[in-house]
């Protein structure tokens, strides 16, 4: 998951705690004019998306993308298919490192991540309401 602005908005934090993800954001909220340069791969004749609230989602995905990037370039050069996908997912999500990722994966390992942590939020405010 992806922010455009810092400080982070509550509901961005409380979405990212609702899925098993990691949230990343910038050091200081993105400009309109960075937004704009950021997405404009992507417009040809027409702009792909609706409003300036879905620009900004897709700044917020390709900065991101650009964040991890150097990682997934490493990954790519020890692994591929299956488990450059595994590793990938286990050193973003869980924030382990590649070669530990590797070992896991050459051992049959598993993605687990603690659902209890992650809809933990979401679920309490459903039990409450009912």
């Amino acid at each position: 998951m992806a922010s455009d602005k810092f400080p982070i908005p509550r509901t961005v934090e409380r979405i990212s705690a609702a899925f098993p993800s990691k949230l990343m954001w910038p050091r200081q909220s993105l400009t309109k004019l960075e937004k704009i340069e950021m997405t404009q791969i992507f417009v040809e004749d027409e702009k792909p998306w609706s409003n300036k609230h879905e620009r900004d989602a897709l700044a917020a995905a390709i900065f991101a993308h650009n964040k991890i990037k150097p990682l997934l370039e490493k990954i790519s050069k020890k692994a591929c298919g299956e488990k450059a996908n595994y590793i990938a997912m286990s050193t973003v999500l869980k924030g382990i490192s590649i070669d530990q990722s590797m070992k896991q994966f050459n051992n049959g390992g598993q993605i687990i991540i603690n659902e209890k942590k992650s809809l933990g939020k979401f679920r309490k405010q459903k039990r409450q309401r009912s």
